[in-house]
């Protein structure tokens, strides 16, 4: 039985170290090499043509048919219907990792109460950017551009609730003092910018708001779009924070996450016949040690409504973060 407690950071890093995706993945499916990345028949659903991609520099996978993605730990938990814990302790026995569990500090408890303010300031800030964009006479620029020259569907604008910063200084960060948020959580959340004054401003203003989520579905930053003629650069993201890591974070794949596929009945479909781990089906050596010289595989792109959405990571940089960059016409 598991010691009741936290597994250790420094073991939950050496896990993540050691697990090669395409090692643990062969485990469970026949991987062959396509360039730069990898590809696989997928696990989660029935298909003759593989769909299934690998990006072993990343260390996450996308399946292009039934939208599932994530990392390694995450497939383990899909493959064998376990708890993050429990996928963590997988893949500590898989390569060698002794765990070690300690009860929670109090500087653990205040940082885990710290990183909750800020997703809570974030999910506060996309409700309102939304609700602003349904309904803001000042948005009527950026409804028009949404829906008449992007061709979003009002459906696909809800279901990514994206929204519009109105372009005043500090419209958000007065809603967010009115619901109980202190100007430092605003400022430590990316949300707010300090003046040389010491006041705090609204880092996004006039611009087409898209919520970014990690993989556990927490908003954690924003993508912008800018719709008026004020200085700045036309696309913008957050800066990096205590809660976003533009390295960890690909547009829109939570929701991919999110569609609860069975997989229990599935994930031997593809284990016959696999090749052992760490070796190319074709025969072609360690698929690490070719992964490691090969650069990172662009981003995959999640499509909803008649146009592409936007991906993150791509693009000029702005503001310590990557820029969420729509096809423009």
């Amino acid at each position: 039985m598991r010691t009741a407690g936290r597994i250790r950071d420094a073991d939950l890093e050496e896990v993540r170290r050691r697990a090669n995706l395409i090692d643990v993945a062969s485990e469970y499916m026949q991987v062959k090499r396509a360039g730069r990345l990898y590809k696989a028949l997928c696990p989660f659903h029935a298909e003759k043509t593989p769909s299934f991609s690998l990006d072993p520099a990343k260390g996450l996978y996308f399946c292009f048919g039934c939208h599932e993605g994530g990392d390694v730990i995450k497939l383990v938990e899909k493959l064998d219907n376990l708890s993050f814990v429990e996928a963590i302790e997988r893949l500590a026995q898989m390569t060698g990792v002794d765990l070690h569990y300690e009860q929670l500090s109090d500087a653990d408890r205040a940082a885990h109460r710290r990183r909750a303010r800020l997703v809570d300031a974030h999910r506060e800030a996309a409700a309102y950017y939304h609700e602003t964009l349904k309904r803001a006479s000042e948005a009527s620029d950026a409804r028009a551009y949404l829906l008449q020259q992007r061709g979003f569907t009002k459906e696909t604008l809800e279901l990514f609730q994206v929204g519009f910063s109105l372009p005043k200084w500090d419209a958000l960060v007065t809603h967010l003092k009115g619901k109980g948020f202190s100007e430092q959580e605003i400022a430590d959340a990316g949300l707010g910018a300090r003046r040389q004054d010491g006041g705090l401003v609204d880092r996004f203003r006039g611009r087409v708001m898209f919520p970014i989520h990690d993989l556990t579905g927490d908003p954690v930053a924003f993508g912008a779009r800018k719709m008026g003629t004020e200085d700045g650069p036309k696309y913008l993201n957050s800066a990096e924070s205590p809660i976003y890591k533009k390295s960890q974070v690909l547009y829109a794949l939570n929701r991919a996450n999110r569609e609860n596929r069975p997989g229990s009945d599935r994930r031997g479909v593809h284990r016959r016949d696999r090749a052992p781990p760490g070796r190319d089906p074709d025969g072609g050596g360690d698929v690490r040690d070719r992964a490691r010289s090969r650069a990172p595989a662009r981003a995959p792109a999640l499509h909803a409504g008649r146009r592409p959405l936007p991906r993150c990571g791509r693009g000029r940089r702005s503001g310590g973060g990557a820029d969420v960059r729509p096809d423009d016409r």
